[in-house]
Order: structure tokens, then sequence, then C-alpha cells
């Protein structure tokens, strides 16, 4: 998950990076199952709808611990220059992507159940799915737009990318 390389910059326990780096590791074997299932079984609409929906809570819910533990490392973080939040590429990242997950998740858990009862509210319930996403989209774009020393991204890789010789 991209959220993954992007907040690990940002958070210093360890504990938590290799909790999240588990948590992770479990929903690739499930979104891995689901694809490999999705190929060799014969699943319903109904059961591709409702697995990819658990599939889409259970990453949400890991967003949701990167972005909790994100503002909880940034609220410990002592700093000596005072830069104000909201221009902290880092913050705008967070905070959009803290609002998405908790608008669309209560959709993604009961969406199944409101698909069965009711299409036409599963779908503008769908709606506003898209319009947080939108929102997501929004606070990426004013990150980059932020005129700050923090970086977007810091990049570390301990292997050279490219050789001359």
């Amino acid at each position: 998950n991209i959220f993954l390389v992007y907040f690990s910059p940002f958070i210093s326990s360890k504990k938590i990076t290799t909790g999240l780096k588990a948590g992770l590791t479990i929903y690739n074997i499930f979104a891995t199952i689901f694809l490999i299932g999705l190929f060799f079984f014969n699943f319903t609409e109904w059961q591709i709808l409702t697995l990819s929906l658990k599939l889409n809570a259970l990453e949400f819910v890991l967003l949701l611990i990167f972005c909790l533990c994100y503002f909880y490392e940034l609220m410990l973080k002592k700093t000596t220059d005072a830069v104000p939040l909201f221009k902290l590429p880092s913050v705008w990242v967070a905070s959009g992507l803290l609002m998405y997950v908790l608008i669309s998740l209560p959709l993604l858990l009961v969406g199944d159940t409101i698909n069965s009862y009711n299409r036409n509210l599963f779908i503008i319930m769908f709606s506003v799915h898209y319009i947080s996403i939108s929102i997501l989209l929004l606070c990426i774009a004013k990150a980059l737009t932020c005129k700050t020393s923090q970086p977007i991204y810091q990049f570390s890789c301990s292997l050279p990318l490219f050789s001359l010789y």
C-alpha cells in the first residue's frame, strides 16, 4: 500500500511500524486469495460484491490506523521550528485520508446489507464515497502546493537504483 510507504518516515515507533506492516501483509494475503478465487471459482455477483466490500473495509481499517498513528506521533513530536500544521504537506495528506476513511468505512461495512434491501440507496451511498475520495484528492493537491522545508515524501533506498558504471 502506497500509504505505508508514505507514512513510514513519519512514524518513529518500530512496534507500530512492524504492526502496520503485519496488518498490510495479512491484507495482501486476503486480497490475493480473493483475486485467485475470482479466476478459479464461480462466485455470484452478490458474493463478489460482499467479499469486495469486506476486503475494502479491512483496508480502510488499516488506513485509519495509519492516520491515527501519524497524528499521535505528530502531537508527541517536539519541534524547534514553529511551522503551522496547515503548512505541512503530510498533515494535508493524512487529514484527507482520515476524512475519506471516516466517511467511507461505515458505508463499506453496511453496503451489502443496504444493497440487498434498496439498490437505489446503495447507489446514492456510493456517490458519497466518490465525493469523499474527491476530498482526499483535493487534500493531496493542496499538499503538493505547500511551501515548506518538509518534503512531501522522503525516499530512502540503500541500493543504488541506477549505476553509471
